[in-house]
């Protein structure tokens, strides 16, 4: 027994959402009960699937986490079969509620899943930080590098950096990385060029 009931759409609403997307899903019907919610909501997915840089794989990654995390059985179900199209593994799929000690992630869908878990929790701050991309043993981008906290792992040999002050935590690594400033204005960042 659904809890909300599936509403019908005024006519503007209806033709939109069958421009983007068909027949809309019941989720839509649902949100119909409230017609400018269903209409934001449907804009605001329109752009994460069709204009988001991140790949459809590591997004459907990220929502099966959320789905977990959440016990949302509705939104697994649902978006299980869309990973599964998008190529997420039945092996990554079996050891997603335990990717932290599972080898079948690799360091940027690491990230991903450890950036959507704290962003489902509630637990993310308001620090920027910016760093030179190249580790400063073996010239690796940081960038593909697990982020954990306020370091960042070189996905080569496993050297840590402060994010901070771009001290090299860990071995093989020594040197530093530069650390630059950033500026924060109306949600938009901006990198000061040039060293701290």
């Amino acid at each position: 027994m659904q809890r909300v009931p599936n509403a019908e759409f005024p006519p503007e609403l209806k033709r939109r959402l069958e421009e983007l997307w068909g027949t809309p899903p019941n989720l839509y019907r649902a949100l119909g009960n409230h017609a400018p919610l269903a209409a934001a909501w449907a804009e605001f997915a329109r752009a994460i699937r069709y204009e988001s840089r991140t790949p459809r794989t590591l997004r459907e990654l990220v929502i099966l986490r959320g789905a977990q995390l959440m016990r949302s059985e509705y939104e697994w179900a649902q978006h299980l079969k869309m990973a599964r199209k998008a190529g997420v593994r039945e092996a990554q799929i079996a050891a997603l509620a335990l990717w932290r000690d599972s080898g079948e992630f690799d360091a940027r869908e690491q990230a991903a899943l450890a950036l959507a878990e704290a962003v489902t929790r509630g637990d993310v701050g308001d620090e920027v930080y910016a760093i030179g991309d190249r580790c400063s043993h073996a010239e690796a981008s940081l960038s593909e590098g697990f982020l954990s906290d306020r370091e960042v792992e070189c996905p080569r040999h496993g050297s840590e950096f402060s994010l901070e002050t771009g001290e090299a935590l860990s071995l093989p690594a020594t040197k530093p990385v530069p650390t630059y400033e950033v500026e924060v204005e109306d949600g938009v960042v901006y990198v000061v060029m040039g060293e701290k």
